[in-house]
């Protein structure tokens, strides 16, 4: 056991967590202790799975002549509380985010010699009280989704989603210069219109050419931080359920 020299916790109001496919190791073990313990939300997408300890070895150190390299060790696992390994599932959000990156392209799990999960015996522990005086994540959950819906940045990132993954399932490009540069032209008008499209939903002027989108400081929008402060929002004043998510709920 350690010991803690604070005797009070530091903080216990409202606490959010936000996370993507890049947060790793350290702050997964952050991510699931916060999560396990109920004593915040976690909020973006599923982490790495990144739940092993390794030690480097350097090749030199059994040899009395100099050798380049060195030997990448797994000498250990991460594990929860629950007993549950962070190790390949990576931590799963109670609120999920959109996200460019793929799942399926980053990750431990799109490792082929990744370890795989795996549990243990869990121990005891008590969940944290600030928790219930919360609304359920539920019904956050449900409020985000409604107004994701509806948000012109949210709608934004998802067809900058949907026209990356089109990218993605292609798997042979033209080496016809004309055609490549036709493929080029219509891209950049596509991207072009989801822009104008966010950015007339938003009252804002639409741009002419790709080279304004290039230069236009308010064109990347921090959708996912946006997002996590509307629903931290929602957990400070207390959110309330929508007649639309009642019926929704009831069918």
């Amino acid at each position: 056991m350690l010991d803690d020299p604070e005797t009070a916790p530091a903080y216990d109001g409202p606490l959010a967590v936000l996370v993507d496919r890049m947060s790793a190791s350290a702050s997964e073990i952050f991510a699931g202790a916060i999560q396990d313990y109920h004593r915040g939300l976690i909020n973006g997408q599923t982490t790495f799975g990144k739940g092993t300890v390794q030690n480097l070895v350097p090749l030199d150190r059994w040899s009395k002549e100099p050798v380049n390299g060195q030997l990448t060790v797994t000498i250990g696992k991460f594990y929860r509380v629950t007993g549950e390994s962070t190790q390949h599932r990576g931590v799963e959000p109670d609120i999920p985010l959109a996200s460019v990156l793929d799942t399926k392209e980053v990750g431990e799990s799109a490792l082929e010699s990744s370890l795989p999960w795996d549990r243990i015996a869990g121990v005891p522990f008590k969940t944290s009280a600030v928790a219930a005086t919360e609304p359920p994540v539920a019904l956050l959950a449900s409020a985000e989704d409604a107004r994701a819906q509806h948000d012109p940045d949210y709608r934004w990132l998802v067809s900058d989603i949907a026209a990356i993954d089109n990218l993605r399932e292609q798997h042979s490009v033209s080496l016809n210069l004309k055609v490549r540069r036709e493929e080029r032209a219509r891209a950049d008008k596509e991207r072009l219109e989801r822009e104008n499209n966010r950015r007339v939903a938003k009252n804002l002027p639409p741009l002419k050419t790709v080279a304004e989108l290039d230069k236009a400081k308010d064109s990347q929008p921090d959708v996912m931080l946006d997002q996590a402060a509307q629903i931290m929002t929602d957990v400070v004043t207390g959110v309330r359920t929508t007649p639309a998510q009642k019926t929704a709920r009831a069918g």
